[in-house]
């Protein structure tokens, strides 16, 4: 395990893991951003990127909770302050993430869950 590994951002909230238990994902609300991490064998964190922004999902976007489709392809993540789930593309290989677009949710939807 590793001890606290820092985002670059600020207010860290929800974190969802990949099915296979190779990426971690987590918002960070305030920045309107996801910063992604590679899980070790040995449970070790390391960030995917340098400036902790693997994702922007945009100013004023709210971030805030997450999950993973069961097949471990797509990130879904509900948008506070937007009224919306954005969808991101897992890339399997390097645990990058492609915008996918966005659909609408309930105004004050504050969480998510996939099946």
């Amino acid at each position: 395990m590793s001890r606290a590994v820092p985002t670059t951002e600020t207010a860290a909230c929800w974190v969802a893991v990949t099915p296979d238990g190779r990426f971690a994902y987590e918002t960070n609300t305030p920045d309107g951003s996801i910063t992604g991490f590679r899980i070790s064998a040995a449970g070790e964190l390391t960030i995917l990127d340098a400036n902790g922004r693997t994702a922007v999902t945009g100013a004023g976007s709210a971030p805030i909770d997450l999950d993973t489709s069961a097949d471990g392809r797509f990130l879904y993540v509900v948008l506070a302050g937007s009224d919306a789930i954005a969808v991101f593309r897992i890339d399997p290989s390097d645990g990058s993430l492609t915008a996918r677009g966005s659909v609408p949710a309930p105004a004050a939807a504050n969480g998510l869950a996939v099946m």
